[in-house]
């Protein structure tokens, strides 16, 4: 995980890590990552603006997910290689519980 992570962007809004600032132990140490427009206030007029596509990061807990805008219907989850080597057993176990893969 990427030490520019610092919360989850489902409704849930924990941190990514602990008090200390380090990770969480696995499987918590991964997050999921997914492409969205956000929409934000403009703070010059109040308007409701959609900002550029970008990365947005939730815990592998599958009730920040679906929290998400737009909501997470069961896609697939693709897994980098460089990430999928480096998946430990407790990982794979809350992809499983979590979301099914």
């Amino acid at each position: 995980m990427s030490r520019r992570i610092s919360v989850c962007q489902g409704k849930c809004e924990r941190p990514m890590r602990d008090e200390q600032g380090r990770m969480y132990p696995p499987p918590f140490d991964l997050c999921l990552a997914r492409k969205e427009r956000r929409s934000y206030r403009s703070p010059l007029d109040g308007m409701k603006k959609l900002d550029k596509e970008s990365d947005c990061h939730y815990h592998l807990k599958i009730s920040c997910v679906e929290k998400a805008d737009p909501p997470y219907k069961g896609e697939k989850i693709n897994i980098p290689p460089e990430i999928n080597v480096r998946m430990n057993q407790a990982h794979k176990d809350a992809l499983r519980n979590e979301f099914g893969q």
